[in-house]
């Protein structure tokens, strides 16, 4: 096959061909119209919900560091983390975090404050199924996020736990 073929494609682009293909069952409404508010909005709002935690867990526990992410998923559309650990490569983490899972035509968003190793639930949102634009989306994303937030004293034990 010629370089210049119109069906040659360098490895990379076939690879990224390939990806974006598995992950065209994302489409939730408006939401699949609106990439940037799935991989950009939405994480960095709920990670500056998440991280107001930060001060309250690292004054309880100075030696312990805290970050922040997110990840896009196959069978959960979209999670969006802080966790807490020692710092270590290898160490444990208490993780807080949202997700938001598609089950056509509906969006699921819930969260829950986790021991990364054991699996063990600290606290879990009951979770929340609608269909809704991105701003509802959004909406209900911080409502999570706050609400996590709000329950700082179990992530400050838990934390004493690793």
């Amino acid at each position: 096959m010629s370089v210049t073929s119109a069906a040659y494609y360098p490895p990379v682009v076939a690879f990224q061909q390939s990806y974006v293909s598995r992950l065209a069952w994302v489409d939730i409404s408006d939401l699949s119209d609106n990439w940037d508010m799935l991989t950009v909005r939405i994480p960095k709002i709920a990670n500056e919900i998440l991280s107001t935690l930060d001060s309250a867990v690292l004054k309880s526990h100075p030696s312990m560091t805290a970050r922040s992410g997110k990840t896009l998923l196959r069978n959960q559309l979209l999670f969006v983390y802080t966790t807490y650990s020692d710092g270590t490569a290898d160490s444990n983490a208490i993780v807080v975090g949202v997700t938001i899972e598609r089950n056509a035509p509906h969006v699921i968003i819930h969260g829950d404050i986790t021991n990364e190793e054991s699996g063990k639930v600290y606290f879990e949102l009951n979770p929340r199924s609608f269909a809704g634009s991105d701003e509802q989306i959004l909406m209900r994303v911080k409502k999570a996020a706050e609400e996590l937030v709000s329950h700082s004293q179990i992530v400050i034990k838990a934390a004493a736990e690793l």
